[in-house]
């Protein structure tokens, strides 16, 4: 039977992961569009668009899809997608018309804090605390930025920080699957190193805070080395063959190793001064933060609409194609041409979420709401 628009929209805000999946694949294309056609103050416009909205998209989706399943909340949470989804949409107007979108964001992380603090509370539930700190990082570095015009790059180590520990989980499930695929239902179990998860999550915090303190390199540089070589250490509990069996932890395995690897590079360029730093960071930025932002989008759209065995469809594996394709094109070929500095990767982000919303909405539609099987 098919669904009239009332009925699609009650059941994407009814089940926020929906409706904040595609509304960030909105803004990841206006983004893409903004770098293309150069409008005024199209830098800073692009970096709001992408560090504020999209990844507010993305983390609203997810929390306020995970958090009642962790919390045991059974409410109705239509109220809470409208009231997140409005305050991103009046900062997206005020960026537009009045350069001062950058005001709404505290009140959103403020509200997505309390929203999760407040289903925690009620829950009794300590487990998820780390959540709760980041997010309350979040919301201060919002703050400063709102009244002090500091920095978006600490923005994205807290991101950062919150795919660490929100990866934990996913990369459970899926490395459970892949041994279970290879070697039959509980034969193995697949434990992560919680130790060196805690160790990334505080490292990706203190080097979020140390970009207060530009001056100082050497603060930065070796907090991002931390940060690179803790996660190349948390890849060698990935090197099992049969994690190399399957697309989904291969995809995974690959975006592990460009934290580390990119993160690692990122520290030893502040330390030495090469002059590479931006590169490496719009490698983060892509690769990395947009990378495990389109896994997740993935993997849950999948395990919350009914499919038991998991399998990301072609277009997905090429838009993760697209991704690395898109980051080589700004950190390697972009000393050649100021198309691929800007054009080649603004190209391929846009083909990469484009073909997202068109895919999903379909698959949102076809497929009814489901709670994830594990």
């Amino acid at each position: 039977m098919t669904k009239n628009f009332r009925e699609i929209l009650i059941d994407f805000f009814s089940h926020p992961m929906r409706i904040f999946f595609l509304y960030a694949s909105f803004f990841a294309v206006f983004g893409a569009i903004v770098l293309l056609i150069s409008t005024k103050n199209f830098i800073n416009f692009h970096q709001f668009i992408f560090l504020q909205l999209f990844c507010g998209c993305a983390f609203a989706g997810f929390l306020l899809n995970a958090m009642p399943d962790w919390t045991n909340y059974t409410g109705n949470l239509t109220p809470y997608s409208i009231i997140a989804f409005s305050l991103l949409t009046l900062s997206f107007i005020l960026e537009i018309t009045l350069e001062s979108g950058i005001f709404v964001m505290p009140i959103f992380w403020l509200f997505l804090l309390l929203v999760c603090g407040y289903w925690l509370y009620k829950d009794r539930n300590t487990n998820n605390f780390n959540l709760i700190f980041v997010l309350s990082c979040i919301l201060l570095i919002s703050l400063f930025q709102a009244f002090f015009g500091a920095s978006n790059y600490g923005l994205i180590h807290l991101y950062i920080a919150i795919i660490v520990i929100v990866g934990f989980r996913v990369s459970a499930v899926m490395a459970q699957l892949a041994l279970d695929r290879e070697y039959g239902e509980k034969i193995y179990v697949f434990l992560p190193n919680p130790i060196l998860r805690n160790l990334a999550y505080f490292s990706f915090i203190l080097l979020a805070f140390s970009e207060f303190f530009s001056q100082f390199s050497f603060l930065r540089g070796f907090s991002a080395l931390a940060c690179g070589l803790i996660m190349l250490g948390r890849i060698a509990e990935w090197h099992h063959l049969a994690f190399f069996k399957i697309h989904y932890t291969i995809i995974h395995y690959l975006l592990f190793l460009g934290i580390g690897v990119f993160y690692a590079s990122f520290g030893i360029d502040l330390l030495f001064s090469f002059g590479h730093s931006f590169a490496i960071l719009h490698g983060i930025t892509i690769w990395v933060l947009l990378g495990f932002i389109y896994l997740i989008f993935n993997v849950a759209s999948l395990r919350h609409s009914g499919q038991l065995v998991l399998n990301l469809p072609l277009s997905s594996k090429i838009g993760f194609i697209l991704l690395g394709l898109s980051c080589i094109s700004r950190i390697v070929l972009s000393q050649f041409s100021i198309i691929f500095y800007i054009y080649i990767p603004s190209i391929l982000l846009g083909i990469v979420f484009i073909i997202f919303f068109v895919k999903f909405y379909k698959f949102y539609i076809n497929n009814p709401f489901s709670d994830d099987p594990k």
